[in-house]
């Protein structure tokens, strides 16, 4: 195997435990994410850097700790937690394209500053006075199974991925070129902030996680 796993902050957890804490067992991956997606904006991209790491660019917010909260995206995370609703479960766990209609209608999101974050279920705080710092205009899905498409989205952004975290090789990663098994039954979203190549020209994606900087490499996983 090209990675490594050792022991960390979820070592003395039993199996159910850990996917008690850090999934809470309710929400997979809505169905609307597995369909065909017909008009993808990075269609046309001929041009794709052979390596690209949005870190460097300064749009990768600090690796945070979503502790017993599985709802957790960056800017205000409390704000989504205690805000969206639909089908989503605040800390017990929600979908990403809830979040998203969320900030498209209210037009932006808070700041972690006037925000912060708390990890638990709040109840809304509405005030007159807002300081929301950033907004979307609308999302799109990047066509299933096509990992060119992934490559030419992760080129210009980043990107909300789903993987399987109920899986111990995944929960006691330490660092290498993650080749765990793969499959469909997805129950937790990182988000891809870069690609590259290793010294012996294998091609990974870099995955940023929320289960703070001890687990992985710093926070981040590099997958193959």
């Amino acid at each position: 195997k090209s990675f490594n796993l050792s022991t960390n902050q979820f070592a003395d957890l039993h199996d159910e435990e850990f996917k008690a804490l850090l999934t809470n067992g309710q929400k997979k991956e809505h169905s609307l994410w597995t369909t065909t997606e017909t008009l993808f904006r990075y269609d046309n991209v001929t041009k794709i850097p052979a390596s690209m790491d949005w870190r460097k660019r300064g749009v990768v917010t600090p690796i945070k700790d979503q502790g017993k909260c599985c709802e957790l995206v960056p800017l205000s995370e409390q704000e989504l937690v205690d805000f969206v609703k639909g089908e989503s479960e605040g800390c017990y766990g929600g979908y990403v394209e809830d979040a998203f209609k969320f900030i498209t209608k209210k037009g932006r999101i808070e700041s972690e500053t006037h925000y912060p974050y708390k990890g638990v279920n709040n109840t809304c705080k509405v005030k007159k006075e807002t300081h929301g710092v950033a907004q979307i205009k609308g999302y799109k899905k990047v066509p299933s199974k096509s990992e060119n498409a992934l490559l030419k989205a992760v080129a210009n952004q980043l990107v909300s991925v789903s993987v399987k975290a109920k899986d111990s090789a995944f929960q006691f990663y330490s660092s290498g070129i993650f080749t765990g098994k793969c499959g469909t039954d997805t129950d937790h979203r990182v988000a891809l902030a870069s690609y590259g190549e290793s010294g012996d020209g294998t091609k990974y994606w870099l995955a940023k996680n929320s289960w703070g900087t001890e687990w992985g490499e710093k926070g981040y996983i590099r997958i193959k």
